[in-house]
């Protein structure tokens, strides 16, 4: 089996390759931008990256082209992994750079993997098949609450959201818990940047907002995205209020939809996987706080749900400060409670 480096600055993009890819085997590394993926590329030579092309720190373009740079990795082989709305540009750039394969962000899994197979220089025959991650009745339950749920998730569209998770009902419940905060966080940033006439870290919020929405099935946030990513900036203020009102409505459904298929995930109460130990996401979330990293919001929402009676009382104050992106504030808590666990 191969090394494979995801590298996507926002957790769910990465979540999602990660979780397909590991039904080949493979061994998986992650990093949330260029300049980390850098250093992971030169400590573990993988056999293939997978990368976003538009990322904060170092974009994937900056990124290839160092690879490209140092002959210890040049021949590291790359498939840019983008949004659709800028697929010829990153064809463009991925020309520029020596990279061979593009793929559209989102993809189909069988497409993910038939490219992933022709990167690594196997038939794409040879991919391992997704198994059967879904039972005929679990099938019949989860269309039933679709059913019973209606207009309250009119916007998310399940059955293509989980064919594109292959089927797997306890990865996809991860995205959509993952979903509200990643999205939050996302459109927090849309109104200052517009004002700031940021227009490269606008593009990239929206870029990033249609990519994790068509990944839970929310297509008509995602096409909002893709519209405001087409506007001037100087225009794009009059959308704001949808793109919030639509990220808001995503989320609701989101937080609805998952609220009624755990049960079927866990059954006896336990959770849909084993968390990493509580000290190890610490020790994670440490470590994007001191980044200002927006996937704070998201880790600090999945601790709360995998450990919620481990966590000490100091926990909410960390969380509370994230939410209102004090990220220094709420780094000196997360310190003080890794002092403690400790003791």
């Amino acid at each position: 089996m191969a090394c494979i480096l995801v590298v996507d600055d926002h957790f769910l993009n990465r979540h999602f390759l990660l979780s397909l890819l590991g039904y080949g085997g493979h061994r998986l590394l992650e990093a949330a931008n260029g300049a980390a993926a850098l250093d992971v590329v030169r400590a573990e030579q993988p056999d293939l990256v997978i990368s976003d092309v538009l990322m904060p720190q170092m974009d994937g373009y900056e990124f290839v082209s160092r690879l490209r740079a140092d002959p210890a990795t040049a021949r590291t082989a790359v498939i840019f992994y983008t949004a659709t709305y800028r697929e010829s540009e990153a064809r463009v750039l991925a020309d520029a750079c020596g990279v061979t394969w593009v793929l559209a962000k989102p993809s189909e899994p069988e497409a993910i993997l038939r490219m992933v197979q022709q990167a690594l220089g196997a038939s794409s025959d040879s991919a391992a098949p997704l198994p059967s991650a879904m039972s005929e009745t679990t099938r019949k339950q989860i269309f039933a609450i679709t059913d019973q749920l209606g207009d309250d998730i009119r916007e998310l569209d399940v059955e293509a959201a989980l064919g594109r998770f292959g089927g797997n009902l306890p990865v996809y419940l991860r995205a959509l818990q993952s979903f509200a905060a990643d999205a939050r966080a996302i459109e927090l940033q849309l109104p200052e940047r517009v004002s700031a006439g940021q227009r490269e870290h606008v593009y990239r919020s929206l870029h990033a907002l249609k990519g994790i929405a068509a990944t839970i099935g929310a297509r008509p946030l995602a096409e909002l995205a893709a519209q405001a990513q087409a506007v001037e900036l100087g225009e794009l203020a009059a959308l704001l209020l949808q793109v919030k009102s639509a990220t808001q409505q995503a989320a609701d459904a989101a937080k609805n939809l998952a609220v009624h298929l755990k049960p079927l995930c866990n059954p006896s109460g336990k959770g849909v996987s084993d968390a990493p130990p509580l000290r190890v996401q610490l020790q994670a979330l440490a470590g994007l706080l001191e980044q200002a990293n927006m996937d704070s919001l998201s880790v600090c929402e999945q601790m709360q749900q995998h450990h919620p009676s481990a966590l000490p009382p100091e926990f909410e104050t960390l969380a509370h400060a994230v939410n209102q992106l004090d990220f220094h504030a709420a780094l000196r808590v997360c310190h003080d409670i890794l002092q403690q666990s400790q003791r």
